[in-house]
């Protein structure tokens, strides 16, 4: 995968390259071709003999050797001193003569500069030519080009100084123009090679950030690997377990924003090359970085604040590991309170450690507020809001034991079942019903659990249920009958129902009763009965839940 990424990303720069070699060369050869031919057309006109060397040649006197050598050497003269003004490596026109103690050459010069400097900015200006008193000056936009007389026109083979001075202007306008159209598409091109280049390069350093992060999230989950705490002196600020925590969560926020500035940044960067859309990336910048310049400016007026507040922060992080640690010591034995048991430690480290939390936040509004009785009446209200809530149970509950307790209903001695608790009742409070169980332990319920489950008052004495099987081929008339006097003696009747019978084999009944206190077993009382009126029984089982 590594390879192909690279192999690409080379790709991509050879064709950038190409792509800038190829849209820079075509116009220079073309634009080198065109001024080759005006240049040549520029030099036939200077080697071009004058007019009056014809009339010479026409006339009937023969001409004199030493003034017939001079006008052949003249247009030599002319044609060694031609200098040909230039943009970069384009020819735009040729100056025949010099003029104001500067050479043909030195001339060339100063105009090619100024006119690069014109092609650099990018705005010449509208070029025009203006005439005045026999002096003829070039103008791009306000600044002065080339200044042009009479000689310079006949040098140059035009009618006029006028006609001269338009040709000039005219070829350094399509010089200009031709010029700046080349570097525009140059430096399109360019941009689009230099975004795909800068493209790569990005996503390159995407993946570099995501292997970065995948590498300290791997060497953090390695068991092999022993990451310390942070310890200040003998005091352990930070566990090794919660420095990890903090160096995985750090890495996972910077993570994404690494990346997301690493695209912003190619964005941006895009977005600037080109005139058109170069104000998008200003308005793109100032949408983001504006927010972040604010809340930055903001924090440094408030420096001050900022670190009386971290102050105060490390100062509560370090009561708050001294309490913990100090409660879990005392509830391990290692330090010993007279007036602290062992076993309320914990709750009481946590009491005190909540104190401490509210404490600091209490202190700690009028400092990032600004406002001292803001904070405080919000915190009181806070404070009341927080204790209301928190006393709504134990209200309701002492409300309806209000009920219950002035109500007379429940009385200690009653056996009553409460859902699945039962016992006999031994108080009744403001907060709760204490029962005794079947085993002499001790319930207590509150009142509001009698909101939602049912309450059955069972009496003086529980009631208690039997199954009792019976042989089918006795009377059952008796059967009932000495089932019923066994629990009359014993208690009161409640129920005695026969409730099923199986062939002449087996009959089974229910027996319902409540046995009062002091009284014997009321399963031995009607084993006892049936044994004495000769009724013979197979078992006697008791039922839960009074037969329900």
């Amino acid at each position: 995968m590594q390879s192909s990424v690279r192999s690409r990303f080379r790709i991509g720069c050879v064709v950038a390259v190409l792509a800038s070699v190829l849209a820079w060369a075509p116009a220079s050869v073309r634009a080198e071709d065109a001024s080759d031919g005006g240049a040549a057309a520029a030099a036939a006109a200077v080697v071009e003999p004058p007019a009056h060397t014809d009339k010479s040649k026409s006339s009937d006197k023969p001409p004199k050797p030493d003034k017939a050598e001079k006008p052949a050497e003249k247009p030599a003269e002319k044609a060694t001193a031609t200098a040909t003004v230039r943009i970069g490596d384009r020819k735009v026109f040729a100056i025949h003569l010099p003029r104001a103690g500067l050479t043909a050459e030195a001339r060339a010069r100063r105009v090619s500069q100024i006119l690069e400097q014109l092609v650099e900015e990018g705005h010449p200006g509208e070029i025009r030519n203006e005439v005045k008193s026999g002096v003829a000056v070039v103008y791009a936009g306000t600044t002065p080009v080339i200044q042009l007389v009479e000689e310079d026109a006949t040098a140059a083979g035009d009618s006029s100084l006028e006609v001269h001075a338009e040709s000039v202007a005219s070829t350094v306008r399509a010089a200009v123009r031709t010029e700046l159209r080349r570097r525009e598409t140059a430096n399109v091109v360019f941009s689009f090679s230099l975004i795909v280049l800068l493209g790569l390069v990005s996503f390159l350093l995407l993946r570099g950030v995501s292997r970065a992060a995948r590498r300290v999230s791997a060497a953090l989950s390695s068991p092999e690997r022993h990451i310390p705490g942070l310890r200040m002196g003998s005091i352990e600020v930070l566990t090794p377990a919660a420095v990890k925590v903090a160096v995985s969560t750090s890495v996972s926020i910077a993570k994404p924003i690494v990346q997301l500035g690493i695209l912003f940044g190619w964005v941006l960067f895009s977005l600037s090359l080109f005139p058109a859309t170069r104000g998008m990336g200003s308005k793109v910048t100032g949408f983001v970085l504006d927010p972040i310049t604010t809340l930055l400016g903001r924090l440094g007026s408030a420096l001050p604040v900022v670190v009386l507040v971290g102050i105060g922060a490390f100062a509560l992080v370090m009561l708050l590991r001294f309490l913990r640690v100090f409660f879990d010591s005392v509830s391990t034995g290692d330090i010993a309170l007279g007036w602290l048991p062992r076993e309320l430690a914990t709750p009481v480290g946590v009491v005190a450690r909540l104190a401490a939390i509210t404490v600091a936040l209490l202190a700690a509004a009028p400092l990032v507020t600004g406002d001292d009785a803001g904070s405080l009446r919000i915190a009181g209200v806070a404070l009341v809001g927080a204790v209301a809530l928190g006393a709504t149970p134990a209200v309701a509950n002492a409300a309806a034991g209000l009920v219950l307790l002035f109500g007379r209903r429940l009385h200690p001695g009653l056996f009553i079942e409460l859902g699945s608790d039962a016992g006999r009742l031994t108080a009744v409070t403001l907060h709760e019903l204490r029962l005794e169980d079947a085993t002499g332990a001790e319930l207590r319920i509150p009142h509001l659990a009698a909101l939602v489950r049912p309450l059955r008052i069972l009496g003086d004495a529980p009631s208690a249920a039997y199954e009792i099987t019976v042989d089918a081929k006795a009377p059952q008339g008796k059967v009932r009958k000495a089932l019923a006097d066994a629990v009359r003696r014993q208690g009161r009747a409640v129920q005695v129902e026969l409730v099923e019978i199986e062939g002449s084999d087996i009959a089974r009944y229910r027996v319902v009763g409540a046995v009062n206190p002091g009284e014997d077993d009321l399963a031995s009382a009607i084993a006892d009965a049936l044994t004495r009126d000769g009724l013979a029984f197979q078992r006697i089982r008791k039922l839960g839940g009074g037969g329900r």
